[in-house]
């Protein structure tokens, strides 16, 4: 019989395995710049690098709405260029399928090698951009439920957005079931700090958390913690 799953322990592969999958969703489909939302979400950016006369349009004369990912943006002259656009998409869907595989193996305790592999060939075929826009033309919109949920408010779009962030919701989840609790905490502010809208999905993530230290260190531990969070 193999050994229970510990949570507590890292996973040194998984990590290449998980950008490998990514990689392979990649493929399937990525946007090329600029895609749909990122119209919106890259104007103030672009803006301010001094991107034609973008400078002059009204949206980007209004208030930025998610300023922080803005600031990040690599197309400022003499900066970064604009390809780390996909490179920082590949990144975050990497840890995205890294968390979910972690989430998998956690609840599943120790799933066998088969077991591992048909649920990393879900998560594939499900998330990829070719077998969705084929299930729509074909079945309507049946398969898009399952990444996007019945509200269609997906972790993942086709392309880099500040919506991409909530990936380290999941994150935050994978690391406090193994016991990483500061680290789970900076995992939520980094989510609310980059994209507002996560900002409550965050606080009741740490108010759970608190309950849980609460329960198996005390009060002292678990208003630490959240204190952590606020003053984040």
């Amino acid at each position: 019989m193999d050994a229970p799953y510990d949570a507590t322990l890292p996973a040194p592969r998984g990590a290449g395995l998980s950008l490998l999958v990514a990689c392979l969703r990649y493929l399937l489909h990525q946007a090329p710049l600029y895609y749909s939302n990122q119209n919106q979400y890259f104007l103030h950016g672009l803006a301010a690098a001094g991107r034609g006369d973008l400078d002059q349009d009204w949206l980007a004369n209004t208030r930025d709405p998610t300023p922080v990912f803005s600031a990040l943006s690599p197309s400022r002259p003499g900066i970064l260029p604009e390809w780390l656009f996909y490179v920082y998409y590949l990144l975050l869907l990497g840890l995205y399928f890294h968390c979910l595989v972690g989430l998998f193996r956690f609840l599943a305790g120790s799933p066998s090698k088969l077991e591992r592999l048909c649920f990393i060939t879900l998560l594939v075929v499900l998330h990829a951009g070719l077998v969705r826009l084929a299930s729509a033309r074909l079945l309507g919109s049946i398969i898009l439920v399952f990444p996007g949920g019945v509200a269609g408010q997906y972790l993942l779009g086709f392309g880099l957005q500040p919506s991409v962030c909530g990936v380290f919701l999941l994150a935050s989840i994978l690391a406090f079931l193994r016991e990483r609790t500061w680290q789970a905490v900076v995992w939520l502010c980094l989510a609310g700090i980059l994209h507002g809208t996560y900002l409550p999905a965050a606080a009741f993530l740490t108010l759970a958390y608190m309950v849980v230290r609460y329960r198996e260190r005390g009060l002292r531990d678990a208003i630490l913690l959240g204190s952590a969070a606020l003053f984040w």
